[in-house]
């Protein structure tokens, strides 16, 4: 089968690149496949991107998945617009369809670059599509969807994630806001042969929002035992990985510290991995300030971008991994990744950790703005040594047996 793999990023980005990179990897096995990517950063280099290089080095050594770029960025204040219908891009997808025949694409994260418009093209050309929600956008160009209401009924959270529109006037003050924006969406989505979530907390939100959602099928990552890193690390080691912004709950993770220091008289270090500029990144510098106000401002340690090398070392010399994101995270990847090398995580009941976490049994799953039991979780799994292999153990084997690449990419296709 001819399959074409179209995202906005590939290998890059967040979590929708890297999950693009993974399926094309793995279809890329059985079928013939092709991706078409849109978005290049200034001065890209294909072979500056690790995560890139092997299949840049398939493709040069005739190996089947071609991948084409172009450059079709604009500035963000027109995405209301150009993220349903892009003149530019649709013209290059029209063009390349032409010169390429494809019996299935795969669509993730196009509501900027490519636009909706482009399942509209792709109907046309007879190509059948499952379009891969991985986050709000399809309901709101607050991607890091916060404030969300929620109640707990004794164990059970439940989440209004209704979004009106006088929000989407709101969030685009400022920018040019387009009243027939969800009414297009709605139109351009109807042109897909299936949609599909990335996990059912997104499903619930979409559907509440009237966008429609034909199957959840959760991301996979390799469970390659040469990838695995097992074994306690240290047990003053905190590490958190992702994009620096405080919707990832970076600013409570200062509080945490507080709390353990205060209560527990505990000093972990709490180790972040991500790409920043520390002289000119002002989320960075909020971290900084709000840990010295603290006192815990000599605990912190910013690890910049980490290629897979880098990586494979944070999470060998860490404790357990957090993840205390205050807004939406529809399915964090990172906690596959600390599966993946036999580490517990605590992490947040915002999104869809919940459906990766078993609690109590591979990590703990908590309300990040509930500092106390939060900072517990942590101490538990700092502490107690046992504890911690065994919750590390029994995540390797849970991502083996229900994340594995290979289930979900088949599990995928099979949803048509």
């Amino acid at each position: 089968m001819r399959i074409l793999i179209l995202c906005d990023h590939f290998g890059t980005g967040g979590g929708a690149g890297t999950i693009a990179r993974l399926q094309a990897e793995e279809l890329s096995k059985t079928h013939a496949v092709h991706v078409l990517t849109a978005h290049i950063p200034k001065n890209f280099n294909i072979t500056n991107y690790p995560a890139c290089r092997r299949l840049e080095r398939q493709r040069l050594a005739g190996r089947q998945l071609p991948i084409t770029n172009y450059q079709l960025d604009y500035r963000s204040k027109f995405r209301n617009y150009l993220g349903l219908y892009h003149p530019k891009a649709i013209s290059v997808l029209k063009k390349y369809l032409s010169n390429n025949q494809f019996d299935l694409a795969i669509t993730h994260n196009i509501f900027y670059n490519w636009s909706y418009a482009s399942l509209d093209v792709l109907a046309k050309h007879k190509v059948k599509t499952i379009h891969v929600f991985h986050d709000v956008s399809s309901f709101t160009n607050n991607t890091k969807l916060t404030n969300i209401p929620y109640t707990k009924n004794r164990d059970e959270y439940v989440f209004d994630y209704h979004y009106p529109e006088w929000k989407r006037i709101r969030e685009w003050w400022g920018g040019i806001y387009n009243p027939f924006r969800q009414y297009c969406i709605h139109k351009h989505l109807k042109q897909a042969t299936k949609t599909v979530a990335v996990s059912q907390a997104l499903a619930d939100a979409l559907r509440q929002n009237n966008i429609r959602v034909d199957g959840v099928v959760h991301n996979g990552i390799s469970t390659n035992d040469q990838l695995r890193v097992t074994g306690y690390g240290l047990r003053d080691s905190i590490l958190m990985v992702g994009r620096i912004h405080n919707a990832k709950g970076y600013l409570q993770a200062a509080e945490y510290l507080a709390y353990l220091k205060q209560h527990y008289q505990l000093t972990p270090k709490l180790r972040i991995a991500g790409n920043t500029d520390l002289a000119n990144d002002l989320e960075a510098q909020k971290i900084l300030r709000r840990a010295r106000a603290l006192g815990v401002n000599d605990q912190i340690q910013f690890l910049g971008w980490l290629n897979q090398q880098q990586l494979e070392h944070a999470f060998t010399h860490c404790g357990l991994l957090i993840v205390p994101s205050l807004c939406f995270d529809s399915f964090p990847t990172v906690i596959l990744e600390a599966m993946q090398r036999a580490k517990p995580v605590v992490a947040t009941i915002f999104g869809g950790a919940k459906e990766i976490i078993t609690h109590g049994k591979t990590g703990y799953v908590e309300d990040p703005f509930n500092v106390p039991a939060f900072s517990e979780r942590i101490r538990e799994l700092l502490i107690d040594k046992e504890k911690n292999c065994s919750f590390g153990e029994a995540g390797r084997k849970h991502l083996q047996t229900e994340f594995s690449l290979e289930t979900q990419t088949q599990k995928l296709l099979s949803i048509l």
